[in-house]
This record gives structure tokens, C-alpha cells and sequence, in this order.
């Protein structure tokens, strides 16, 4: 995630907001864009995916998306036990499963003199 962020923000168009796929990315970048010198959310917009406590403990509070990992599990488990029970070739089913906003302080609105 450090070198992903170092090399989206050393494009000639660095991005506004980096949308990372699990909290401990999310940090990573974070580190790398603070060492930089630049402030989330004023210079860029950061957010992930997880909801992990570290998330939120560290300032400014990332904005990320909580996963419901228990009953993730439990549907995992009940669609194996399934599948040895009744093999078939392919499972058919669709689960939805919601994970929560927990809004923090990481992402902000661009102002017009920054997106240019």
C-alpha cells in the first residue's frame, strides 16, 4: 500500500481520494501521504475497508467501511456444510451481506483551486 500510494501521488494528476480495500492499507498510505507533508482531508481524501478499532483511534478518525466478519463466517460455513451435504456443480445462491459507514474525518470535500 506505501508504494501504490507513493506512486499514485507522484503522478503528474495525483488523485483526490485513494480508496484503499482494508484498514491496514488504508494506514500504510496514510503514513506515506503524512510523511509527504500533506493533510488528510485537506489535500486528499483517504478512506477503507475493514472497520478494524486502529481505524479509529488515529487522527484524523479514518472514514471505513465495517464488515459484519461474524456472520460473514457463519453464512461461509453454513454454504460448506451445504455443499458436502447436497453436492452440486455450482452454487446458484446470492448472499448480501451489509457492512456499516463509520464515517470519520478522512475525507473531505475537493475545493475548486485544488481539482484543477
Amino acid at each position: 500500500s506505501a508504494e501504490a500510494t507513493k506512486s499514485l501521488l507522484d503522478l503528474k494528476n495525483p488523485p483526490t481520494c485513494i480508496i484503499y480495500p482494508d484498514d491496514m492499507a488504508l494506514i500504510g498510505g496514510r503514513n506515506v501521504i503524512t510523511e509527504r507533508g500533506m493533510t488528510i482531508p485537506g489535500d486528499i481524501s483517504i478512506a477503507g475497508y475493514d472497520g478494524i478499532r486502529m481505524s479509529q483511534l488515529l487522527h484524523p478518525k479514518l472514514t471505513t467501511i465495517r464488515q459484519d466478519t461474524e456472520r460473514i463466517g457463519r453464512e461461509a460455513g453454513r454454504r460448506l456444510i451445504q455443499s458436502i451435504e447436497t453436492p452440486k456443480t455450482a452454487l446458484v445462491e446470492r448472499v448480501v451481506i451489509e457492512g456499516k459507514l463509520l464515517t470519520g474525518q478522512s475525507v473531505g470535500r475537493i475545493s475548486p483551486e485544488t481539482n484543477n
